[in-house]
């Protein structure tokens, strides 16, 4: 009788087991948390450096009427409490203002000038940008990555400007990460680099970022998710849209 028992209770555990990793197949969430700067007031995740500005000429190219203004040194963003998960996706709109110089002479008269990502301290991206010369630059960005380049006073001084959609480069998917805490650098640098005080916008060489999204890949769903998935109910109602300037935060289903 005790051996039946302990039997039946293990196919029950397997039945169980095997309904959740069915479940999760559908409904395991993907955390998107995402900015636009379009309150105008910093959030608090952003740390260090950076301004929110008026993008200018930039909102014809994917912008906000607002985006995130650096000189050069490090735009911080730091987020705690993170549920478990297996990686994260960075998305983000990057704008190369005046004249970054890339990589010779060929582009300008002070290089290199460099743009950098770190994840938690781990350079993830260094690459050179000029503001002329797409072949005197060291990234060369994917298709549909390059939203306009050498156009003229889309922000600050009369010299080019550039702007990427740096979210479809895939260096910045599937980034391997565990953590509870997640910290996020982006800054410009170089030999070349000649921003100034960053207090004060249109200066020589500054870059600025909007639409910056993160994804918390393979987020294991809460026990009621998991209960509402095996009943069939519906959770796309659980799906919030961007806000204006507001840290939102919200899942996405695999089968969505």
């Amino acid at each position: 009788m005790e051996r039946r028992a302990k039997i039946r209770n293990s196919t029950i555990l397997l039945v169980i087991f095997t309904l959740v990793a069915v479940v999760c197949n559908d409904v395991c969430a993907d955390i998107i948390t995402y900015w636009d700067f379009e309150d105008a007031v910093k959030p608090v995740e952003f740390t260090e450096s950076g301004i929110i500005d008026n993008s200018g000429g930039y909102s014809s190219y994917g912008f906000g009427d607002n985006f995130l203004w650096s000189n050069g040194p490090h735009i911080t963003l730091t987020l705690t409490d993170l549920p478990a998960h297996d990686s994260i996706d960075l998305n983000f709109l990057l704008a190369s203002i005046d004249t970054w110089d890339g990589n010779t002479s060929a582009g300008g008269t002070v290089y290199p000038d460099y743009f950098n990502v770190a994840i938690d301290g781990t350079l993830i991206f260094r690459e050179t940008f000029d503001f002329r010369l797409l072949s005197d630059q060291s990234y060369i960005a994917p298709s549909g990555g390059l939203l306009v380049h050498h156009s003229t006073s889309l922000y600050g001084t009369a010299n080019e400007d550039a702007a990427y959609n740096m979210g479809i480069d895939t260096i910045f998917d599937d980034i391997v990460h565990t953590d509870s805490i997640l910290t996020i650098e982006w800054w410009a640098d170089g030999a070349g680099w000649q921003g100034t005080d960053p207090t004060i916008p249109y200066v020589d060489e500054s870059f600025a970022i909007d639409n910056v999204e993160v994804i918390m890949n393979g987020v294991v769903p809460l026990p009621s998710t998991i209960i509402l998935g095996i009943l069939g109910l519906s959770t796309a109602s659980w799906k919030l849209r961007k806000k204006s300037g507001r840290m939102i935060t919200y899942p996405v289903y695999e089968d969505e």
